[in-house]
């Protein structure tokens, strides 16, 4: 596998965290996918369900606040190497220090 060099598009960055702490994340089903499961759910009860919880991949500083972003660059290295995360979002986390990058590269 060959490396891959990842720019935001329009509207987004990139952002690695700096200061040396861990970040947790999530990736969460929205509440209308996890109803969708189930036959006979009602417009209702999805707009209802998707309502109280979004669907989306979050980030937090281990507290229970967590903001969304578009992607956790590197994911997987973050769960088995503890490097610094890298997110790609139109906002920088609210936590932490971070710095913003033109482009990020993948290693193979």
């Amino acid at each position: 596998m060959s490396e891959q060099t990842i720019r935001p598009r329009p509207g987004s960055h990139i952002w690695r965290r700096i200061d040396g702490e861990d970040t947790a994340f999530k990736v969460q089903m929205s509440g209308a996918g996890y109803l969708s499961q189930f036959p006979g759910a009602t417009t209702e009860e999805r707009m209802h369900a998707e309502a109280r919880q979004p669907g989306g991949i979050f980030v937090s500083d281990f507290d229970e606040n967590w903001f969304e972003v578009e992607d956790v660059l590197n994911r997987m290295d973050v769960v088995r190497e503890e490097v610094p995360a890298v997110v790609l979002g139109p906002h920088k986390p609210p936590f932490g220090q971070w710095e913003e990058l033109d482009e990020w590269t993948k290693p193979a």
